[in-house]
């Protein structure tokens, strides 16, 4: 049996990058994880094939090298600090939750949430974020100029302050229900408005309604759409973002579209497991990636979890069978139920070395298969192999012949159970 982290393939875009696998894997102080989570009864392992089994080697280590895994993901993912990181996330948590108004038509061509926070720092400035920004953009095909009408409903008694390049005055600020209007002209391009809602005491709070009409759509008079309010999502978006950042974590990252990057641990709810993914959590942090954790029971993790593979990564211990067999873990015909390939793992030069393993009758020939296998999985690293439990097992010195070797699940120890006997003295019984 051996504990790994197993990389979904196919539920998270940031674990199908090689950079950020390897930069994961050099994060992962694997002798920590062993002494904090186990107190040291295990071994550390770099792969999947386990000491003993055939094709293991010893060549193959994995490195634990913090600043070497950031100079990595540097390449390819910005750095960003909490204030640039709580502005996108706010964004993201707000479209997650339905609170980001989307309406178009073959006329009005794009009615949208704009998240881009460049383009937002070109229309305000340093006058902070805005809660909507309106992107109204005439039709290539539209031949006459059209009038639209945009009409914001904020909560009584609170204001409303709009910013736009030439159409208003910056920052004016107007009573909480107010109607613009604007003429456009076919093909001058898009129209940007940046709206904020914000209360009595001038604190920003997430918009009411924002709707938008085109006086001169020939099918309908008008199209809306409108955002009811919902103080108590919003305030839980608050408090998760709060969460989120009462941590030590200095930085995080993104990528080129400004998506923040993260993934998720599923494991089961024992002590164990805990703290392995508490550790890894904080090991993430260094690079700059924020971790979540989602904790389940041992029958939701088999029978929900891993079956329907809803997972980013998954912490798991896998137990392996005497013949040390990896075909049900790493090639792609078991990505489904019920195979075990947990990564979600897909290559063909790998699915041709366990195919040959399972065809060949010589062990040398197997061996020699295994180490090309165990390569090409050190290499891909679908998934960070942590450690080999110990299994303790008190046994009477009395009884000979238990044999420990070749013990990989807890019932192995009785597998020689018809050889064990204890030694007793020779004596003739002349009772009957």
């Amino acid at each position: 049996m051996y504990t790994a982290l197993f990389l979904n393939q196919k539920q998270n875009k940031f674990l199908q990058n090689k950079t950020m696998r390897s930069a994961i894997s050099l994060a992962i102080d694997k002798d920590r994880v062993l002494q904090e989570a186990l107190q040291s009864q295990g071994e550390v392992i770099h792969s999947p094939i386990l000491p003993g089994f055939s094709g293991y080697s010893d060549d193959l280590q994995s490195e634990f090298n913090v600043k070497k895994a950031n100079k990595k993901l540097n390449e390819e993912f910005k750095k960003v600090d909490k204030k640039e990181y709580r502005n996108l996330r706010k964004l993201s948590l707000l479209e997650e939750g339905g609170l980001a108004g989307t309406a178009s038509t073959n006329t009005l061509k794009s009615f949208y949430r704009e998240s881009d926070p460049a383009i937002q720092e070109e229309y305000t400035g340093d006058e902070g974020e805005y809660d909507q920004a309106v992107i109204i953009e005439s039709g290539s095909n539209s031949t006459s100029q059209r009038k639209v009408t945009l009409n914001l409903q904020g909560s009584q008694n609170s204001k409303i302050v709009i910013s736009n390049d030439t159409d208003f005055e910056d920052n004016k600020t107007r009573n909480f229900k107010s109607e613009i209007k604007w003429t456009l002209t076919p093909g001058n391009g898009k129209k940007w408005v940046f709206v904020k809602f914000q209360n009595s005491q001038g604190e920003q709070v997430v918009y009411d309604t924002i709707q938008l009409q085109n006086q001169f759509l020939s099918e309908k008079k008008y199209i809306s759409k409108e955002v009811e309010p919902n103080q108590a999502r919003i305030d839980k978006i608050k408090q998760q973002l709060d969460a989120e950042l009462d941590n030590p974590q200095t930085f995080f990252r993104k990528d080129d579209e400004d998506n923040l990057v993260s993934f998720e641990i599923v494991t089961q709810n024992s002590d164990e497991y805990k703290r392995v993914a508490k550790l890894i959590k904080n090991f993430m942090a260094e690079l700059g990636i924020r971790v979540d954790l989602k904790f389940v029971t041992p029958r939701s993790l088999s029978q929900r979890v891993i079956k329907n593979r809803t997972y980013d990564s998954l912490l798991y211990g896998v137990v392996v069978g005497g013949d040390g067999d990896q075909y049900p873990f790493w090639h792609s015909s078991q990505t489904e139920p019920p195979g075990l390939n947990l990564s979600q793992y897909e290559n063909e030069d790998v699915d041709k070395l366990l195919d040959r393993i399972r065809t060949s009758t010589s062990s040398k020939k197997r061996e020699q298969i295994y180490q090309k296998f165990q390569q090409k999985i050190t290499e891909d690293q679908p998934a960070i192999f942590l450690y080999r439990p110990f299994y303790n097992y008190a046994q009477s010195k009395k009884i000979k012949r238990f044999d420990i070797s070749g013990i990989h699940s807890p019932a192995d120890r009785f597998s020689n159970i018809t050889d064990w006997y204890l030694e007793t003295k020779n004596r003739w019984d002349f009772s009957s």
